[in-house]
């Protein structure tokens, strides 16, 4: 039998090109394995933690995902550096909640700014009184700190 996308002998019977890789019959596809699948992860239950490292070459702060402080303590000593040790000083603190959800992952640890272009900037100055009354509708560019989801709303 021939492959009827590259022509090469194969022996019948054969689900998978052994020369393209490509399938013979579309309709069976290739088989998922779990580790293939991609879980839509829900981190509206996970807090978002700041906690601060010190390195040879300085500090670091970093973010960690944790459902509970024990959690991001533990999740914190696992991921650290061998060479870093945590700053005491300044803990590992919650995150302040944003004022939007991300769309993506449904979690409220997000941080809004609006988008205000130099191009709009200029055009406030020039037309102050309208320009003024414009800057409450301008758009917000967001960033989701427990998913990295960016949007603009």
């Amino acid at each position: 039998m021939k492959c009827p996308y590259c022509a090469g002998e194969i022996p019948d019977g054969v689900r998978k090109c052994m020369h393209c890789a490509e399938w013979i019959n579309k309709e069976e596809s290739q088989p998922v394995l779990e580790s293939q699948v991609v879980k839509n992860l829900d981190y509206s239950k996970l807090g978002v933690y700041r906690y601060r490292i010190q390195t040879p070459f300085g500090k670091e702060t970093k973010l960690i995902r944790a459902q509970d402080q024990k959690e991001a303590e533990s999740l914190i000593s696992k991921s650290m550096p061998s060479d870093a040790s945590l700053d005491k000083d300044n803990g590992i603190n919650l995150e302040e909640k944003g004022r939007f959800t991300c769309p993506n992952c449904k979690s409220q640890y997000t941080v809004c700014n609006r988008a205000i272009g130099c191009l709009v900037m200029i055009m406030i100055f020039i037309s102050l009184g309208i320009g003024l009354i414009m800057i409450p509708f301008l758009p917000f560019e967001c960033f989701c700190r427990a998913c990295g989801y960016k949007w603009k709303s």
